[in-house]
């Protein structure tokens, strides 16, 4: 390339005034791109320094200027909101998050294979830079950011690939949520599929996810179903077979304990936190397996002082998938095993007082590989 060639043809088509426009637009699109490329490789390499030997004053110095990073790429509309993929191999993608609107969008399959063979499949609402904690079959917590995935602008999964985050042997990836490691959750709730809970204090998680120590649950055999953050309120357990128990985070043994006494042939499904003091104006959603949704006040769901009750009815011919507290503004995307992502706003979905009021709405009527609500 002959760059002063280059800059005397440039030079001769800005004469044109209409060429010159065209010119600047080209350049200033492509300098708000370098200025994005080098923002995130500034991030990325204050992450690596970070996961480093760093002790003392030095990590204090790279956790601030990461802060720093991140508080202007998102001033700069350079850190993106995204639904966070994660298979159960390790291999993810992020997803440019869509308008909170009524809408249907493809989910692209992998090359080879279908969707179902990803599963369990994590999704969660984050950004392009923010932070993921996932949860292994075998207990270990790998805490990453989000530059560790792709991002697939065209919603194809094959663009996805291995994140940083290594699996033992045997192991795979059972569930994910984000992360604020600028504004950190007292505590990180893990609900496996017994029914067993532990509220992590933060420092424990990320002394677990830096030192690849594993912790124990009561059953050496069980499986994680749900993992994230929480402050205050309430946490409530959901059961495949559409059955629930609520009680008081604070009412956890510190060590953990089994929160809900199940029936034979049942076992849990996911779980949520319901907030202290959101109670008029937000709804605990409720996702099927088969994309049926229903959505009931807070306040009529009854709630035990103490973990390990028994679990009362949501409705009937019901298997949950996911749920999660939400506001009438905001939006739910619905992933279909087809690969159909189905977007829906709240505002439509009636809220049951109790659950003996529910009627499901059948939104996708396939089965689902998962469900993520997001804010307007």
């Amino acid at each position: 390339m002959n760059r002063e060639t280059d800059l005397e043809a440039l030079l001769a088509e800005a004469a044109d005034p209409a060429a010159a426009q065209k010119i600047i637009e080209l350049l200033h699109g492509r300098t708000q791109a370098l200025q994005q490329a080098s923002d995130e490789l500034r991030i990325e390499l204050a992450l690596l320094q970070r996961a480093g030997s760093v002790v003392g004053a030095d990590a204090q110095r790279l956790q601030t200027e990461l802060r720093d990073l991140r508080s202007l790429a998102s001033r700069a509309a350079l850190d993106p909101d995204t639904f966070a993929l994660l298979a159960a191999d390790g291999v993810g993608v992020h997803l440019p998050m869509p308008a909170p609107m009524e809408q249907m969008l493809q989910l692209e399959p992998p090359s080879s294979g279908s969707l179902r063979d990803l599963q369990p499949l994590s999704i969660t609402a984050s950004t392009r830079l923010g932070s993921l904690l996932a949860l292994t079959s075998g207990f270990h917590l790998h805490l990453f950011g989000g530059l560790g995935l792709p991002l697939s602008e065209d919603w194809r999964w094959p663009r996805a690939r291995r994140g940083p985050a290594t699996l033992a042997r045997g192991e795979r990836f059972e569930t994910m949520c984000a992360i604020d490691e600028f504004a950190p959750p007292k505590h990180v709730l893990v609900v496996t599929r017994s029914g067993w809970c532990r509220a992590l204090p933060w420092t424990v998680v990320e002394n677990l996810a830096a030192g690849g120590a594993v912790f124990n649950p009561a059953d050496r055999g069980d499986t994680p179903v749900w993992i994230g953050p929480c402050v205050d309120g309430d946490v409530l357990l959901v059961t495949r077979l559409g059955r629930y128990v609520r009680f008081p985070v604070a009412a956890l043994a510190a060590a953990g304990e089994h929160g809900v006494a199940l029936e034979s042939d049942d076992d849990v499904a996911t779980a949520v936190v319901v907030p202290a003091g959101k109670a008029d104006t937000c709804a605990v959603h409720f996702i099927g397996v088969d994309g049926a949704h229903f959505a009931i006040a807070p306040q009529g769901l009854e709630a035990n002082k103490r973990a390990g009750g028994k679990t009362r009815a949501l409705t009937r011919n019901w298997l949950a998938q996911s749920c999660a507290v939400a506001e009438r503004k905001d939006a739910v995307a619905i992933f279909a095993a087809s690969g159909e992502v189905c977007i829906s706003t709240l505002r439509s979905v009636p809220v049951a007082a109790r659950p003996a009021d529910v009627r499901p709405l059948n939104i996708v009527g396939q089965r689902l590989l998962g469900a993520v609500f997001f804010g307007a």
